[in-house]
C-alpha cells in the first residue's frame, strides 16, 4: 500500500534524522565511550593519593581493583585483562603484590586500542563540573598510571605526565596502581561517600566547589628563586658540596643566560632520624631497597625531597636509563639558565622548620660549562662507578688524541695503568672469568686498547661521535677497591692526518 502524503513526509524525516545518528555516531562511539559510575557523587569529593607502597604480600585481588577490571573490560570490548596478582617470589615492590594494581591490555600500535586507552585516561583525569581536577582518579583512589613510557601520580599530580624510564614501556597495556582505600572498594566512585584515607587533604573546610582545603601546617615551602643573583666571574668547572639545611649552598661563580651546563649529582643524605630513610638527588627511600622519585611527605605539591637550582627541581636522569640510581646514587641533566648569577642549590624537605635539624649528609653538585674547548685535562677517579667528565665540551665529527699516563691500584699491592695490569710475569691485559678485558679505560663508553707499555703512556686518536661533555672510567665489576686517579688529556687534532694510534 502507497503512504499518504503526511505519512510519507513523516517518515522521510525519520530516515533522514536516523541517517544524520547513524553518520555522526558511528564513526566514535567505540572510542568515545565512558566509563559509568554505579552512584550518584556526593558534592565532596577525595584528596589527590598519596603514595602507598606494598609493605605486605596478600596478592589477592582486592574488591576495588576487580570492579575497575570489569568496568573497564565492559566499557570497551576488545581489550583485555593481563592481571592484577603478581607472586611474592617475583623481584622488587610491586601494588600487583598486593592485589591493588591492574595491567589493563591495550596496545600502543593498534589505533583503534590507542583511542580507548586515551578515551579512558582523558576521563579519569578531566576536571569535573564542580571545578575538582582529575576528579574521577580522586573518586577512584587511582595512585599511579603508567602508558606508553610516560607516568601520572596523583602524588605528584601538579607536574602532569611525566617521562617513565622503567624497563618496561608500557606500550602493551595501561597499568593501574590504586590507594588501599581504591583497593578495597570503598571511595565515593563506588559507594557515594568521599573516603579521605590515604590522600592529601583528608580534613578541613569545603569550598564553594565541594574541594576541602586542608588546615595551614608549618611546613617549608617549595625553594624558591630569589629576586636577583649575586655576580661573579662566569663559571667553567665547580663543585658544590649541598647539605641538607634551609640555607642550601651557592655557587662560587656565575651561570650566564642561555649558556649550556653539564649539572652531576652524586651521594646521599638522610632526611631524618629513621634509619635507612636516605635520599640522593633525585630519589629517596624510607628505609628499604624501595628507592622513589617522588617522595611525597606532606601536603604540598612538587617533587620533594629533591635537588632544586636557582628556584627549579631538577629533573635529573641516571646514567643507566632508570628512574633510580639506587647503588650508584649519580644523575646528570643539562640546564641552560635564564638569568646570570651565583645559583642557590637546595635540597627540599617539607617538613616543619625543626625537621632539617634531622637531616645530616651531603650531595656533590658538578657544574661544568658546556662549551668546546680544545684541550680538556681530566683526572679520571678509578673508584667513581660512572667515571669523570671532562672540563668542557667536544665538538662531533672533530678528531682529539687521548693521551693517558701514570698508574692506579685496582686491588691492594696491584698496579695497573690504562690498558694493563703489572703481575710477576710483566705487564698483562687483565680479563675477567668470562675472557671479558677488565681496568682498562673507556672515553665515552667506547673501551682504549693498545699493547702494554712499560712507561704506562698510551695515546689513541678518536673521532666524537657528538657534541658536549665526554665521561672517561675505568670498565669493570667491582670498583670498591679501586683507588688512584689516571691522568688523561684529551686535545683537538689541527693536523687533518691525525695523529697515535686509532681505536680499535
Amino acid at each position: 500500500m502507497t503512504p499518504s502524503r503526511p505519512a510519507l513526509r513523516r517518515l522521510l524525516r525519520t530516515a533522514a534524522t536516523t541517517s544524520v545518528a547513524v553518520l555522526v555516531l558511528l564513526p566514535t562511539a567505540a572510542h568515545a565511550a565512558v566509563p559509568t559510575a554505579p552512584v550518584r557523587f556526593p558534592r565532596t569529593i577525595e584528596g589527590f593519593a598519596t603514595y602507598q607502597k606494598q609493605t605486605t604480600c596478600s596478592p589477592t585481588p582486592k574488591p576495588g581493583t576487580v570492579k575497575l577490571k570489569n568496568l573497564l573490560l565492559r566499557t570497551y570490548p576488545g581489550t583485555r585483562s593481563l592481571g592484577i596478582s603478581r607472586a611474592c617470589s617475583a623481584g622488587g615492590t610491586s601494588e600487583h603484590k598486593e592485589g591493588r594494581a591492574f595491567d589493563w591490555g591495550v596496545r600502543y600500535s593498534s589505533t583503534a586500542e590507542r583511542a580507548k586507552a586515551n578515551a579512558f585516561l582523558t576521563w579519569l583525569l578531566k576536571t569535573d563540573a564542580a571545578g575538582h581536577k582529575a576528579a574521577n582518579a580522586r573518586r577512584l583512589g587511582v595512585m599511579y598510571v603508567i602508558w606508553n613510557k610516560r607516568i601520572w601520580g596523583a602524588y605528584a599530580a601538579n607536574q602532569g605526565w611525566r617521562a617513565y624510564h622503567g624497563s618496561n614501556p608500557h606500550t602493551d597495556h595501561v597499568h593501574i596502581s590504586l590507594s588501599r582505600a581504591g583497593g578495597a572498594g570503598t571511595t565515593s566512585f563506588w559507594t557515594g561517600r568521599v573516603n579521605g584515607t590515604g590522600t592529601t587533604a583528608t580534613t578541613g573546610t569545603a569550598d564553594s566547589a565541594g574541594n576541602i582545603r586542608p588546615p595551614a601546617p608549618p611546613l617549608v615551602p617549595a625553594p624558591r628563586a630569589p629576586a636577583t643573583l649575586p655576580p661573579s666571574v662566569p663559571l667553567q668547572d665547580e663543585t658544590v658540596t649541598v647539605a641538607p639545611t634551609l640555607a642550601g649552598a651557592y655557587t662560587r661563580a656565575a651561570l650566564v643566560a642561555g649558556q649550556h651546563y653539564r649539572v652531576e649529582v652524586r651521594g646521599t643524605w638522610r632526611w631524618n632520624r629513621t634509619s635507612g630513610s636516605l635520599a640522593d638527588g633525585e630519589c629517596s627511600t624510607t628505609g628499604g631497597s624501595d628507592w622513589w622519585p617522588n617522595r611525597y611527605l606532606a601536603r604540598v605539591a612538587g617533587d620533594q625531597l629533591g635537588l632544586y637550582l636557582d628556584g627549579h627541581d631538577l629533573a635529573l636522569a641516571t646514567y643507566g636509563g632508570g628512574a633510580c640510581a639506587s647503588s650508584s646514587h649519580t644523575y646528570a641533566m643539562t640546564v641552560t639558565p635564564t638569568r646570570t648569577g651565583r645559583v642557590p642549590l637546595k635540597l627540599w624537605e617539607p617538613t616543619t622548620t625543626t625537621g632539617y635539624g634531622d637531616n645530616s649528609g651531603a650531595v656533590r653538585v658538578r657544574l661544568i660549562h658546556d662549551v668546546a674547548r680544545d684541550v680538556l685535562p681530566v683526572r679520571v677517579d678509578t673508584h667513581e662507578r660512572w667515571g669523570t667528565t671532562t672540563p668542557g665540551s667536544v665538538v662531533a665529527g672533530q678528531q682529539y688524541t687521548v693521551t693517558a699516563t701514570g698508574t692506579w691500584s685496582p686491588a691492594p699491592g696491584v698496579t695497573a695503568d690504562a690498558v694493563c695490569v703489572d703481575t710477576d710475569a710483566g705487564q698483562q691485559q687483565p680479563r675477567d672469568q668470562y675472557g671479558h678485558r677488565l681496568w682498562r679505560l673507556s672515553v665515552d663508553w667506547q673501551s682504549m686498547r693498545a699493547q702494554c707499555s712499560a712507561d704506562h703512556r698510551y695515546t689513541w686518536t678518536i673521532t666524537a661521535q657528538h657534541s658536549g661533555p665526554l665521561v672517561l672510567r675505568i670498565d669493570g665489576d667491582d670498583y670498591g677497591t679501586n683507588q688512584g686517579l689516571l691522568s688523561v688529556v684529551l686535545t683537538k687534532v689541527t693536523d687533518a692526518s691525525g695523529s697515535g694510534t686509532p681505536t680499535a
